[in-house]
């Protein structure tokens, strides 16, 4: 009883250790943040983790990102498109919610040239053949038709929402899509990385790539595959 007592409180503090470096890391990451926000954000617990977003806008700054596809809309593309605007760049994003979208059109990226560094690509879910057990995406068709000119240098995978048990894999397919149009240097980011779908998901994606990715857990919950020689940094 004693030694099962132990396990349980030891157990509760590497829980509530992890937490606590997560939200000093995404405290931190939220002050980093700072100068590219110039209006409210309805950040919720859906979206990227600040650490996350630093992760991603380190990367585009140090490896000179020039082209980011992004599967699933949302705060992330505010700040990627900040970062982009800065430094010279193209985000195609897809999302199935075209009301979200023309949200973040009229208010996260009034203040910037979205005409040139930025296209929010609305792409309802449908049936796909590359799915793993039948959960719908982006329409493919919409997708490979703002994807057929561009070398993706960097991808980020929020998208489509998959915390209900029958979505858990409803990510997979990205990967498969932008395989054949990555450049030779190359990043790719899942958020969610340590839940069961996406863990699955992640698994699958490295072996496809024959790349060896990590999941950073109290660093903004994502997993990373990315091209040897490439930066990295992490809060």
């Amino acid at each position: 009883m004693r030694r099962l007592a132990s396990r349980l409180l030891h157990r509760i503090s590497n829980t509530l250790s992890h937490e606590t470096n997560s939200l000093v890391r995404d405290d931190v990451a939220l002050s980093l943040l700072q100068p590219f926000i110039d209006d409210y954000i309805p950040w919720s617990g859906a979206a990227l983790r600040p650490a996350a977003i630093c992760a991603v806008l380190n990367d585009i700054v140090l490896n000179r990102r020039k082209m980011v596809v992004e599967f699933g809309s949302g705060i992330s593309s505010y700040f990627i498109t900040r970062a982009l605007g800065k430094h010279g760049g193209e985000l195609v994003s897809f999302d199935n919610d075209r009301d979200w979208q023309d949200l973040l059109r009229e208010r996260l990226l009034r203040s910037t040239d979205i005409e040139t560094t930025v296209s929010l690509v609305h792409a309802p879910l449908k049936a796909c053949s590359l799915s793993l057990d039948g959960s719908p995406w982006y329409d493919m068709d919409i997708v490979e038709r703002n994807l057929s000119r561009h070398s993706i240098d960097l991808c980020l995978v929020d998208g489509p929402a998959s915390f209900k048990s029958k979505m858990r894999h409803a990510r997979y397919p990205a990967v498969p899509v932008v395989k054949d149009k990555l450049g030779q240097s190359y990043s790719i980011y899942l958020d969610d990385a340590l839940r069961e779908g996406e863990a699955e998901i992640f698994r699958r994606w490295q072996d496809e790539l024959g790349v060896t990715g990590s999941a950073f857990a109290d660093r903004g919950g994502f997993g990373l595959i990315r091209t040897p020689g490439t930066y990295f940094t992490a809060l």
